[in-house]
């Protein structure tokens, strides 16, 4: 599905955050979005998400307005910086708890939870909690749960900016190969210029609470 953000503002306390900013991120496209720390990146996402709503302006998802939808009706998954792992619950569990939530069969949510972690490849490690597994592997956890609602939206939250260089630049390719596989629309905000470059078709640049040019990344290497 794709993502269309038209004349969107908001406004926390006294602050302007954004004032009329638009952009569109295309139906199966990995789009990244750059800007510095404070810019309202995360802000963006929760827009998106149905966690705040504009002050003025449309949220529009495959051409729908959806400023009056709850998260819950947006089919949107969203990968936090932090991973926000259950701490008590194994990897397993974790991408297990999104599909029982859902009212999901219990045999589906065996199977369904199986094959995500199979597919970020972390089947071996299905038992462990949190803290036995690395960083790029609670990353991995956080995708595989997040996947396994079968959105046709990801957001991602500077999901590597935690992670050492070698680990960082694996999950890249990892990414990039999951949005091939699974055909979902993600959008990607981050404030490392390389990262948005390697993962991202396109590239926006959000900076005083507007988008100021969209470019392919064809055009940045």
């Amino acid at each position: 599905m794709s993502i269309e953000l038209k004349h969107v503002a908001k406004t926390f306390g006294t602050r302007p955050l954004f004032h009329d900013l638009s952009f569109k991120v295309e139906q199966g496209e990995l789009h990244a979005l750059v800007g510095p720390s404070g810019e309202g990146k995360s802000t963006l996402l929760g827009l998106i998400a149905g966690l705040h709503a504009p002050d003025a302006g449309d949220v529009l998802i495959n051409g729908e307005c959806v400023n009056r939808l709850g998260p819950q009706r947006r089919k949107v998954g969203y990968v936090f910086q932090d991973y926000a792992l259950f701490p008590h619950l194994s990897a397993f569990e974790n991408v297990a708890y999104g599909l029982r939530a859902s009212g999901v069969e219990r045999r589906r949510v065996h199977e369904k939870s199986l094959h995500y972690l199979n597919l970020v490849n972390l089947n071996r490690e299905r038992d462990k909690l949190p803290q036995e597994l690395s960083g790029g592997q609670k990353q991995r956890v956080a995708l595989a749960r997040a996947l396994a609602t079968e959105p046709s939206i990801l957001l991602l939250d500077e999901p590597l900016s935690h992670l050492d260089a070698e680990i960082r630049e694996q999950l890249q390719f990892e990414l990039k190969e999951l949005q091939r596989k699974t055909g979902v629309t993600m959008l990607l905000v981050t404030h490392n210029m390389t990262e948005a470059v390697t993962l991202g078709r396109r590239v926006s640049f959000l900076r005083h609470g507007r988008i100021e040019r969209t470019v392919s990344t064809n055009a940045l290497v």
